[in-house]
């Protein structure tokens, strides 16, 4: 069964489009990223599941319901949703664990002990009884997502939810928020800008642009086999280099290379950081234009005889001057990905 599932939904916000006839299913447990560039829906698409905005069209169902279609209409409350914002949203003249119980029935025995249960999954046994000001932000968030696990909700949403946390803190939060869902069971939909941890939480990934998905797939295929462009460049650095292509393999000026999917013509193919390589050498036809300094590794730009330029990350060890003759290699490890000329 589906934890969420929308059909064909779409929203309008007058005359602009922000969901297009979309359709996604995410499974019980799932963990599933939404990434797209501001604007493109993904916002909408989460106060749609929740509940805080009507589709136009197209029907919305959460743990195998229709929550919101034609003549079907849950409120919130009832749709075993939970939201995690970005700023928590916690109420501030609350202790923590009246925070937590806040979407708990009143009054039963079993509330107490279900908030002592949360506040030790997310690793905050201690602190019920601190208010949010007296918390740090990590903190903060993980009561927010103790609050929404509360209920037992067959998905939680999180819309750009560790937005506001520095990087280190960042991570670390995300561990333990996926963590405590995988203890509950319930689905999750993360909504964010930044592509690694996109590639990092979901199971899926799903690349929105415009109001409709570009791609929808595991990170490794999403990240290695884009669907478009548009996905290559957003889920990762990406540089694309002109070749012939002839069935499985493809000729570049920098040596042939086997291509997915299999075709024929002129085509350009992508290139991540990662899979570029070169040596010195002084009777290379490539040149470095430039270098640049990222703690633990270098990122060279690198030019090839016809003016074409493609990005190489190597080690901060490999330490070679700009201006400097290279010879130039790929070793991706898989096919590399094309994409027809001018598309």
């Amino acid at each position: 069964m589906s934890a969420v599932e929308l059909a064909g939904v779409t929203k309008r916000y007058g005359r602009t489009t922000a969901l297009d006839d979309v359709s996604l299913s995410v499974r019980d447990g799932e963990l599933v990223a939404l990434v797209g560039p501001s604007g493109c829906g993904k916002s909408t698409l989460l106060m749609l599941v929740a509940g805080l905005l009507e589709p136009d069209a197209g029907t919305v169902s959460v743990g195998g319901r229709v929550v919101a279609g034609p003549g079907a209409w849950v409120p919130p409350e009832q749709r075993r949703v939970g939201v995690v914002f970005q700023d928590a949203a916690l109420f501030p003249h609350l202790r923590v664990e009246d925070n937590v119980a806040f979407g708990l029935p009143r009054g039963r025995a079993s509330q107490a002990a279900r908030v002592a249960e949360l506040l030790a999954l997310v690793d905050l046994p201690d602190l019920g009884r601190r208010y949010p000001h007296e918390l740090s932000g990590g903190q903060q968030q993980r009561v927010a997502l103790a609050r929404a696990l509360a209920p037992q909700p067959a998905v939680v949403l999180f819309d750009e939810a560790f937005g506001n946390l520095d990087s280190g803190l960042r991570s670390t939060v995300r561990d333990a928020t996926v963590a405590a869902l995988r203890e509950t069971g319930a689905a999750g939909v993360f909504v964010t800008h930044d592509q690694s941890e996109a590639l990092a939480v979901g199971e899926r990934v799903a690349v929105m642009r415009a109001g409709r998905f570009e791609h929808v797939a595991e990170p490794a295929q999403a990240f290695h086999a884009p669907a478009t462009r548009f996905s290559a460049t957003l889920l990762g650095e990406a540089d694309f280099l002109p070749g012939r292509q002839d069935g499985a393999v493809v000729d570049t000026e920098v040596g042939r290379l086997a291509v997915t999917p299999e075709g024929a013509g002129d085509v350009e193919v992508m290139l991540r950081p990662h899979e570029v390589v070169f040596s010195a050498d002084a009777s290379g036809t490539a040149k470095v234009l430039r270098r640049e300094f990222r703690g633990a590794s270098y990122v060279y730009t690198l030019v090839l005889p016809s003016g074409a330029q493609v990005r190489s990350i190597q080690p901060h060890t490999v330490d070679v001057a700009p201006g400097s003759s290279v010879a130039v290699g790929v070793e991706a490890g898989h096919p590399v990905r094309s994409f027809p000329r001018g598309a």
